[in-house]
């Protein structure tokens, strides 16, 4: 009896022992895992003025980045917009709008500089995307870990690309096992097209009479006169125009057409327009230039080329003249006349139409 008990002691004593170093093992383990997954999760800076570009020089100092030059924006004139990407994959700044066809997409990674070779960034078309994650793991011992976090820039440049949508895909392989510290992340980035001319209705509201002519018989006689129809300096008329937006050649990268989604600067306000009468379509053609005062409503000025009517024959205007007014000998010459008036694309009637489709006009 003495000696089963003495038995079950040491028994219950070396399974005390196992389970005591099992934990401490489990624990160890555990406390190991929670500090690889703090080490290896991606950071983010906790303040930008902690984040260097690299020196430009072999002997140059790094520089500070300066997020609110670049993140987030989209820079007209150079036809570049910037993208900030954390080392989770975020979009700091998020995406700027009005991306067009014209325009390189330059991406700034703030990465730790030790994680910074790990990290992958591609753009492609989101249609053509095939970028999975990835299944590589990295060694802890090809790893060069510090303990004071320095973060720098690395810099990608895209584009431009000729459509879109697009997607950046951001990512980085497991560390030590599968699954620690990856990062996979996507982003659709809107590509606008670019336009060479676009459509609008001009209402001219000056433009010279045009000459036409007509009879009128005097007051208390039978003798009828030659006169002109129409009388008055100016008249009203509706013409169909063409806005050319590539003739801009002092800015290569905008020859080819414009995206009117954008903002316009001073000078890409100005568009050339070629225009027809909707009353005289086939004898009245108009050439001038708009000036965008708002998207969609530009004011339009230039010259009117029409066929006008000219008396021959020898007749001048008060002639007597006995036959029917289609029988008054003229001829047609193309003449130039002055106009002026507004233009509104169709732009503005589908938002008008949304405006009132959606009753937001009385909520």
């Amino acid at each position: 009896m003495r000696k089963t008990m003495l038995f079950r002691g040491a028994l219950l004593c070396a399974v005390a022992w196992l389970w005591t170093g099992f934990s401490s093992n489990a624990i160890a383990q555990n406390k190991d895992d929670a500090n690889r997954s703090r080490l290896y999760a991606p950071k983010t800076p906790s303040s930008m003025q902690n984040v260097f570009r690299p020196p430009s020089g072999p002997q140059a100092r790094p520089q500070v980045f300066n997020y609110t030059q670049y993140c987030g924006r989209n820079d007209v004139d150079k036809h570049t917009v910037y993208l900030c990407v954390l080392e989770d994959g975020r979009i700091f700044g998020g995406v700027p709008p009005n991306i067009d066809q014209n325009d390189r997409i330059i991406v700034f990674l703030l990465v730790r500089r030790w994680l910074s070779h790990l990290y992958s960034l591609h753009m492609t078309l989101r249609s053509q995307s095939t970028i999975l994650p990835s299944s590589d793991v990295v060694r802890e011992n090809e790893l060069d870990s510090k303990k004071d976090d320095v973060f720098i820039v690395k810099r990608y440049v895209f584009g431009p690309y000729s459509q879109g949508p697009l997607q950046l895909t951001v990512s980085r392989p497991s560390i030590a096992r599968g699954g620690l510290g990856r990062v996979f992340a996507t982003h659709v980035i809107p590509i606008n097209a670019l336009v060479q001319f676009n459509v609008a209705i001009a209402f001219v509201g000056l433009t010279p009479v045009k000459t036409e002519f007509g009879l009128f018989r005097e007051r208390g006689s039978n003798i009828t006169r030659i006169a002109r129809k129409d009388e008055g300096l100016f008249q009203l008329d509706f013409i169909l125009i063409a806005k050319f937006y590539s003739w801009q050649v002092w800015d290569p990268m905008l020859f080819a057409g414009r995206d009117v989604l954008k903002p316009p600067s001073f000078l890409q306000r100005f568009n050339l327009n070629i225009g027809f009468s909707f009353k005289d379509l086939f004898t009245s053609f108009f050439l001038g230039i708009g000036f965008e005062v708002n998207q969609g409503l530009d004011i339009v000025v230039g010259v009117n080329f029409r066929a006008e009517q000219v008396l021959s024959g020898g007749f001048e205007i008060g002639n007597a003249f006995d036959g029917e007014a289609s029988e008054i000998p003229v001829r047609l010459e193309i003449r130039p006349a002055f106009y002026v008036g507004l233009s509104i694309t169709p732009e503005i009637f589908r938002s008008i139409f949304k405006l009132l489709s959606t009753n937001a006009l009385f909520t």
